[in-house]
C-alpha cells in the first residue's frame, strides 16, 4: 500500500478576518446594551426637585428624629402616636428647639423663612415608618387648610424619601 499524505497550502491571514468579526460583534453588543439601558431608564425618569440648601439642616434633623421616634415607640417609651407635647417633653430634637405645629395626629409641620421664600417642612409618622416632605409657600399665600394638606400628602409636597421600614421581632 502506498503512503498517501494529502498536503494543501494554508494561507496565513494573521487573524485579520477574526479581528474584524470580533470588532463587529463587540460593537454590536455594546450598541444593543446602550439602547436597552437608555430605553429602560427613559420610562422611569421623574421630575427631581433639588432640595433647597435653606431646608437641608432641618431635613437631616427630622430624618434623625423620625428614626429616634420609631426607636422610642418600639421600646415602649413613647405612645403610638406621639403628640407634639410628648416629643417636646422627651427632648426629641428638633421638636424641642423649633416651632412646630401638629395639625393632625402623626403630622408635624414647621415653617422656614428665607429672604425670598417661605418653606414648609413636614414629618409624617406612618404605621411602617415615616415620610419627609417640603413645599414652598408663594409670597403671602398660605394653604387654606393645613389639616387637609397633612392628610393628602401629595398635594404640593415634594416627598424626600420613601418610608423607612420598621422591623418587629
Amino acid at each position: 500500500m502506498s503512503n498517501s499524505i494529502n498536503r494543501f497550502a494554508v494561507n496565513s491571514t494573521n487573524n485579520k478576518a477574526e479581528d474584524k468579526w470580533f470588532a463587529v460583534t463587540f460593537f454590536t453588543i455594546l450598541a444593543i446594551a446602550t439602547a436597552l439601558l437608555s430605553w429602560q431608564t427613559l420610562d422611569k425618569q421623574q421630575a427631581h426637585h433639588i432640595l433647597p440648601t435653606a431646608i437641608s439642616p432641618i431635613i437631616n434633623q427630622l430624618s434623625n428624629a423620625g428614626d429616634e421616634i420609631l426607636f422610642l415607640i418600639d421600646a415602649d417609651l413613647l405612645p403610638t402616636p406621639p403628640t407634639l407635647l410628648q416629643l417636646q417633653a422627651d427632648g426629641v430634637s428638633p421638636f424641642d428647639s423649633r416651632k412646630f405645629s401638629q395639625p393632625t395626629a402623626n403630622c408635624f409641620v414647621t415653617d422656614i423663612t428665607t429672604d425670598t421664600t417661605q418653606y414648609q417642612v413636614a414629618l409624617w409618622l406612618k404605621v411602617n415608618g415615616y415620610q419627609l416632605g417640603w413645599r414652598t409657600e408663594q409670597s403671602g399665600h398660605q394653604h387654606p387648610d393645613i389639616k387637609d394638606q397633612c392628610q393628602q400628602t401629595h398635594q404640593g409636597w415634594q416627598l424626600i424619601n420613601h418610608l423607612a421600614t420598621v422591623s418587629h421581632p
